[in-house]
């Protein structure tokens, strides 16, 4: 029983250190994009998040799936020295060798077809070179979410004040490029200080690299689908509509991914527990520790959808400038995917990996990001840029229904939407009670629209949510 307490206590701290450097992730664009919108422009930030986009399709296949693989072996042998040594060295060797060939390629496309922002795309090469160096796998597995919080923290700072220090213009455009890339290298090669701690021999067997590459592919699918789909959009965008466009659209799937990221952050720290619950045959503590998770999900991710679709039109302009209305209508449509990416993280992430089901995993991630490539450009013509937001949506949608249905023999699924009806209508008070103080007090502020709005938003829903949780012991 003390051994499950302290189990416990430790997932409360790695979620607190995971959690705080997700609300970093939160807080830094909050304080540099608003200042990047306004000295670079829409156009400049289209121009970076199309080259961006066609530059990651080299990152994610020199990741491959190794980061998920890697962090569920590490999980299941972090007791035994030797085995841990073997696991990692094989890993990074691996994965390092990989990263290379994937760079070679990469130069190869630069010098023939990537002509038009040649000297940004080789800048946009680092973070290929960054994967390869990337062992935050090796700490997610031993559940030292600690010294990753904590480096990135500071990276993260030095990043945000250079952003601010150098970029002074339109023309900067390279400059904010290169900060970009230096903080991605950096926070991949600081850790390394600490892989000494737990690495201490190299324990290569070149008998394994094609078994990890195999293993590392299988994941490649489930791991890349959903992060490929949105460079797919971006690259669509930039080609049948202006550079202004991609920068309306990447902008709000920059917030879409922040709010998702602060979300989900419990997903990152419940796998490997999971992973070593099941390698412990702690079966039942598992489906437990499952539904209680989509209840914490799913009562942070309605009121936050209700709030942003409510506040957009004043979010917008405050946060981007007049220059970004546009975002506005785009986020409102968007948002409505986080509901079923979280729940998708959950099903996903944090049960099917861990118990194993990779296959299912894989069909439920594909097969739906697979379909944007038809029906955005279906959308697309209907709807123009709005109709791609609903590919996004569709696309997500499609993902949990599909988790949904392999795991309804596993999990009691009408358990897990138990709390839904009484969240909905917690969320429609909310929402009520929101219109009710717009119509009344026409502020004409963004910035107190928000802060009033907003604040009587959450109060409202918090003192609901209490007051059903008194019920429910009741």
């Amino acid at each position: 029983m003390g051994l499950l307490k302290n189990k416990m206590k430790r997932l409360k701290v790695n979620f607190l250190y995971n959690s705080a450097f997700q609300i970093l992730t939160l807080i830094v664009p909050l304080i540099t994009t608003p200042y990047v919108a306004r000295i670079l422009g829409a156009n400049n930030l289209g121009i970076f998040a199309y080259t961006n986009a066609n530059t990651n399709y080299f990152t994610i296949l020199a990741s491959l799936g190794f980061n998920l693989y890697a962090q569920n072996e590490v999980a299941k042998v972090r007791e035994n020295k030797l085995e841990l040594a073997r696991v990692f060295s094989n890993v990074f060797i691996t994965r390092l060798i990989c990263s290379m060939v994937v760079f070679v390629v990469f130069s190869f496309f630069n010098m023939f077809f990537f002509k038009s922002y040649n000297i940004l795309y080789w800048i946009l090469s680092f973070q290929i070179i960054g994967v390869a160096f990337d062992v935050s796998w090796l700490f997610m597995g031993l559940e030292e979410f600690k010294k990753i919080s904590i480096r990135n923290l500071v990276v993260k700072i030095i990043n945000t004040m250079l952003v601010f220090l150098l970029v002074h213009s339109q023309d900067d455009l390279l400059i904010y490029a290169i900060i970009i890339m230096f903080g991605i290298i950096i926070s991949n090669l600081i850790v390394w200080s600490d892989v000494k701690k737990y690495i201490f021999s190299w324990e290569f067997d070149s008998k394994l690299w094609k078994k990890i590459l195999c293993a590392s592919l299988v994941l490649f699918l489930p791991t890349t689908a959903i992060t490929v789909y949105t460079d797919i959009i971006r690259t669509f965008l930039g080609i049948v509509t202006t550079k202004n466009y991609v920068g309306y659209y990447v902008q709000a799937d920059m917030l879409i991914k922040v709010i998702l990221s602060v979300i989900t952050s419990l997903g990152t720290v419940v796998m490997p527990y999971v992973s070593h619950l099941i390698s412990n045959g702690g079966h039942a503590e598992v489906k437990e520790l499952i539904k209680k998770s989509f209840n914490i999900i799913t009562t942070i991710t309605m009121p936050v959808v209700v709030l942003v679709i409510t506040f957009s039109d004043n979010f917008i302009p405050f946060f981007l400038g007049s220059g970004f209305l546009p975002t506005a209508e785009l986020l409102k449509i968007n948002v409505i995917s986080v509901i079923f990416a979280a729940w998708g993280n959950v099903l996903g992430i944090q049960y099917l990996l861990p118990i194993g089901k990779i296959k299912e995993y894989t069909i439920s991630t594909t097969l739906p990001a697979v379909s944007i490539i038809f029906t955005a450009p279906i959308l697309y013509n209907f709807l123009g840029v709005a109709g791609v937001m609903v590919a996004i949506v569709i696309v997500q949608i499609l993902v949990f229904v599909i988790q949904l249905n392999y795991l309804k023999k596993d999990l009691d699924i009408i358990s897990l939407f138990s709390g839904f009806p009484k969240i909905v209508i917690n969320c429609g008070i909310m929402y009520a009670t929101i219109l009710i103080f717009k119509s009344i007090f026409e502020v004409k502020s963004n910035f107190l629209a928000l802060l009033f709005g907003g604040s009587i938003g959450i109060f409202v829903y918090a003192v609901g949510h209490l007051y059903m949780l008194r019920i429910n012991k009741n």
